[in-house]
């Protein structure tokens, strides 16, 4: 069986593919003339985005919101505006509507741990990814499943993960016999109907996994690593989490 990764991704606005830009043309403007630069996450996907109630830590306040936004990929798109000389919005979306928000032009670039596929390779630009994360499943510490150190280990058991992803419409029907649940809405959904013994086991990426591990000590992470596949020679699996290429060239100079 073969490793997938998880990659964190940028998802922009298309442009004229025949634009470029180095970080060194990136300038800066004066306050006046500043722009503002979108960026749309589900802000609640830890540890790469989540919601709290202040702004310790240097997190962002949510578009419309008294609420505040901060993880990995708020370090991210911090970074990006302060290179563009921008100031920064960050756009709370529900998962399904976030590349929707970049094609109707909501927001300026989505950052969020997406698959490429060649569906949404016709919808989207993508970004060289800044992180990459295993596909890994999640079981209950003292559930039936909790010995599990393979795919087929976990013949039988009641799965779900989150609805339009690659864990749950490519991971989880390669268990055998699984009984596959509706998709659920979000990270979160996911986690709790782990917690509350809706299923036996989730599917998710390595660092939410271990996020989920540490908080709870309920659930253990089973090193089932064959939830995905690359294809020949190494290359990114066709389905596996993606959006990458170029878009938005100051953004993407950013990104190198």
């Amino acid at each position: 069986m073969r490793k997938s990764k998880m990659w964190r991704m940028l998802t922009v606005a298309a442009v004229a593919a025949s634009m470029t830009c180095g970080i060194a043309g990136v300038q800066s403007v004066s306050a006046d003339d500043k722009k503002t630069l979108k960026v749309a996450m589900e802000c609640g996907y830890a540890p790469y985005n989540w919601t709290q109630p202040d702004d310790s830590n240097g997190a962002v306040q949510i578009s419309g919101s008294s609420d505040y936004a901060y993880g990995y990929d708020v370090m991210m798109a911090k970074k990006i505006a302060d290179e563009l000389g921008y100031d920064l919005e960050i756009v709370k979306l529900d998962w399904d509507s976030l590349v929707p928000a970049v094609q109707s032009g909501q927001v300026d670039c989505v950052i969020a741990g997406q698959s490429i596929t060649k569906e949404r390779q016709q919808m989207v630009d993508f970004t060289d990814p800044y992180y990459y994360a295993s596909i890994i499943t999640l079981v209950k510490e003292d559930g039936d499943y909790k010995d599990a150190a393979s795919v087929e280990d976990l013949k039988g058991a009641t799965v779900t993960s989150q609805q339009n992803t690659i864990w749950y419409d490519s991971s989880l029907p390669q268990i055998p016999d699984a009984d596959i649940l509706p998709a659920q809405e979000s990270a979160p959904a996911m986690l709790v109907a782990l917690e509350s013994g809706k299923c036996d086991a989730v599917v998710t990426d390595m660092p939410t996994g271990k996020a989920e591990y540490a908080g709870l000590l309920l659930v253990r992470v089973v090193a089932v690593q064959c939830l995905g596949q690359r294809s020949p020679g190494g290359s990114p699996p066709d389905h596996g989490p993606v959006f990458r290429g170029v878009a938005r060239p100051e953004i993407e100079a950013v990104l190198r």
